[in-house]
Parts: C-alpha cells; structure tokens; sequence
C-alpha cells in the first residue's frame, strides 16, 4: 500500500496499488488484453467455493495465487491466457486439488 498525506488532512490515507501489470496477454483467439490479476483472483476463487471451500480459505489461496501469479508474470516478455491457465492450475493443485480439478474442468464457465 502506499501511503498518501494529503495537505487539507494530517491523516495518512492508504491507497491501493494497482494490480494490473503493463503487459498484454495473448488470449486463445490470437487478440491481445491487459493483464489484469484480479480475473485469476476470481477464478480460483469460484473454483475453491465449487470445490465446498470455506470462504475465508477461498479467499486466503486465490490471494496467493494471485500474488504467485503476478511474480511469475513479471518474468515473462510474453505470455499468452493458456500459459497463465496452466500455471494458476499448477498452482492450486499444489494446495488443493480438488479446486485444481474444478478450475481445470470449468475453463469456459468463467
């Protein structure tokens, strides 16, 4: 987070940093879109709720999918929506595997 003092307020306000990394994805059709991390952070998400994961949980494994994701990205100089897919699967299945098979079969419902 950073921290931002503004001159009408003494108290620091926190703003968000953002996600989105300046890289562009090519996707499965060959067209190009920005990165944006929070589409991984909901797809594990709704991957971990269909596999009956508490929500807390849920939430706590797409975080850090997410946050792993973004790493590995960052590496990258080109990366397309399969690798990355590929990846996230890896990922959870790590942690989880019975959300890694509900993120795998479900691809297109997201």
């Amino acid at each position: 987070m950073i921290l931002n003092k503004s001159k009408n307020n003494n108290k620091n306000k926190k703003i968000r940093k953002s996600n989105i990394l300046d890289i562009h994805i090519v996707k499965r059709k060959g067209n190009f879109e920005i990165f944006n991390s929070k589409k991984i952070y909901s797809t594990c998400y709704f991957a971990c709720l269909s596999s009956h994961m508490k929500d807390s949980e849920a939430r706590k494994l797409s975080k850090l999918i997410m946050k792993n994701s973004i790493k590995w990205i960052e590496k990258k100089k080109q990366v397309n929506s399969n690798q990355i897919f590929n990846f996230v699967k890896n990922e959870i299945k790590k942690l989880n595997k019975d959300a890694s098979f509900m993120y795998e079969t479900h691809r297109d419902i997201y």
